[in-house]
């Protein structure tokens, strides 16, 4: 065998078995959406409070399983205790099983679609005002919209007219 094929048999052995070590472990447990990003990190103790509703998932990284998953409300508070062997989640213990010390815990996040949807739905900036007329003999009801605050924009008056038609002033 020539010198160049020893080399080459020598360093592919050398990068099999170091795969072969490491292992092809994954960044997640399968049971972890892909739309839930990583959100806290650490060994012994990881602590970290819910953003809002939505999934949490605890992955123990260094032994490849799901320690816990479940919902969370917003403001809920998570902790990790490798020492005491649980998970607590707001106060209550929700996991009391062995953890290793030293292990990379990793916390994953999803949030609840319906959260996202809400928090991304801006407050209304005007209000709605139906004002009844003097006059009840007839519908004369008129509408106007105005925003929260005058400085922020214009008030809009829908008036009925006569023949069923509607008069629409804007009023700086």
């Amino acid at each position: 065998m020539s010198l160049f094929t020893r080399a080459a048999t020598g360093i592919v052995s050398s990068l099999g078995l170091c795969l072969m070590v490491t292992g092809c472990a994954a960044d997640r447990h399968e049971d972890i959406p892909k739309s839930a990003p990583m959100v806290a990190k650490g060994q012994t103790d990881v602590t970290w409070a819910a953003p809002s509703e939505g999934d949490v998932y605890v992955y123990d990284q260094s032994e490849g399983k799901m320690l816990y998953s479940g919902r969370v409300e917003r403001g809920d508070n998570l902790v990790v205790d490798a020492r005491k062997d649980r998970i607590r989640l707001d106060g209550r213990t929700v996991m009391d099983k062995q953890i290793r010390d030293n292990n990379e815990i990793e916390v994953f996040f999803r949030e609840n679609p319906l959260a996202v949807q809400a928090r991304e739905t801006r407050p209304a900036e005007q209000r709605i005002v139906v004002e009844q007329q003097p006059d009840r003999s007839s519908d004369s009801s008129r509408i106007v919209v105005e925003p929260q605050e005058k400085s922020e924009g214009n008030r809009v008056i829908v008036e009925p007219a006569k023949e069923g038609d509607s008069t629409i002033r804007i009023e700086r």
